[in-house]
C-alpha cells in the first residue's frame, strides 16, 4: 500500500507491516455526511457485534490533523495579526507624515501652483514623497524574508517558504495600503488656494 505517517504528520516514514490485532485496535469509516453525525450509529454497530467492545474516543480525521497542527495555526493566527498591526501602523505612520509634510509645504506647493504647476503635478510630487520610502522599505523587507525563509519553512504546509504568489500578494497589498495613506494628503494638497497659503506665510 501506499506511504502513511502513523504518528503525526511529522514523523519519517518507515518501512512497517501490518499485523492481525489482539486486543483493541482502531478502526475508520469513509463516509461523505457530516462524520461527526455517524459516532452514534458506529456505536451501536459495534455493539450489535459484540456488546463487551466499548468504542470511545471518536474523531474525525479533520479534527486529528487540527489537534496535530495546534502550535501552526497559533502561530499562523499570530502571524497574520501581528502583519495586520504592523500593516495599520505603517499606514498610519505613512498618512502622518505625509499630512505633516504637505502642511509645511503649504507655501511651496502655493507658489508652483501660483507659477503654472497643475493638480496632478502636485498630486504626483507629493504621491512620489510618499511611495518612495514604501517602496524601498517593500524592497528591503524581501530581502530580509528572503534571508529567513529556513526558519520558518518547517511551520509551512501545502505552500514553500519561497513561494511567489505569497510574496507579490503581500507586497502588492502594502504598496496599496502605503498609496492608499499618501493618496489622502496628496489631494489635499491640489486643493490648496495659492492665495490663501501665501498669506497664511
Amino acid at each position: 500500500m501506499g506511504d502513511t505517517k502513523y504518528e503525526t504528520l511529522r514523523s519519517s516514514i518507515d518501512p512497517s507491516a501490518y499485523i492481525p490485532s489482539r486486543g483493541g485496535g482502531v478502526f475508520a469509516l469513509r463516509t461523505a455526511a457530516d462524520p461527526e453525525s455517524l459516532a452514534a450509529a458506529a456505536r451501536e454497530a459495534v455493539r450489535e457485534v459484540n456488546p463487551n467492545l466499548l468504542v470511545d474516543n471518536i474523531k474525525s480525521e479533520a479534527a486529528q490533523i487540527d489537534e496535530q497542527l495546534f502550535r501552526e495555526h497559533v502561530m499562523a493566527r499570530l502571524s497574520m495579526a501581528f502583519g495586520l498591526l504592523a500593516l495599520t501602523m505603517a499606514a498610519i505612520g505613512i498618512y502622518g507624515v505625509l499630512a505633516f509634510s504637505v502642511t509645511r509645504r503649504t507655501a511651496e506647493i502655493a507658489i508652483r501652483m501660483s507659477l503654472g504647476a497643475m493638480p496632478g503635478e502636485i498630486m504626483r510630487l507629493v504621491l512620489r514623497d510618499g511611495l518612495a520610502p514604501a517602496v524601498t522599505g517593500a524592497a528591503a523587507g524581501l530581502l530580509a524574508s528572503w534571508g529567513v525563509t529556513n526558519l520558518i519553512a518547517t511551520l509551512l504546509f501545502g505552500v514553500t517558504a519561497l513561494d511567489p504568489l505569497t510574496y507579490v500578494t503581500a507586497t502588492s497589498l502594502l504598496l496599496a495600503v502605503a498609496m492608499l495613506a499618501s493618496y489622502i494628503p496628496a489631494r489635499r494638497a491640489t486643493r490648496v488656494s495659492p492665495v490663501i497659503a501665501l498669506r497664511y506665510e
